[in-house]
């Protein structure tokens, strides 16, 4: 039995993604954050204006030993936490 997610592992799953799309924009770029159902489901979906990643790269970014800090984006730990939260809720 799948086990109910907590408030403090939503807040962290927002906290960030939240903070990963700061940090790619920068002080000028925007995040926008769209909500609604899909069937039952809570759909959130991020989008910012940040540079983004290389396309061969997309597939590590929840890796927990993967660094992409250049120029283009900076990634922590935080992300490969988000996901496996939200995977282990899905």
């Amino acid at each position: 039995m799948m086990e109910k997610i907590t408030a403090a592992q939503i807040n962290q799953v927002f906290l960030s993604v939240l903070r990963n799309a700061a940090q790619a924009v920068g002080p000028e770029g925007e995040v926008g954050i769209r909500t609604g159902m899909e069937g039952e489901r809570i759909a959130v979906r991020v989008k910012d204006t940040g540079r983004g990643i290389e396309p061969e790269q997309l597939e590590r970014i929840f890796d927990p030993h993967f660094s992409a800090q250049s120029a283009r984006v900076t990634l922590g730990s935080g992300l490969p936490m988000a996901y496996r939260i939200a995977h282990e809720h899905a």
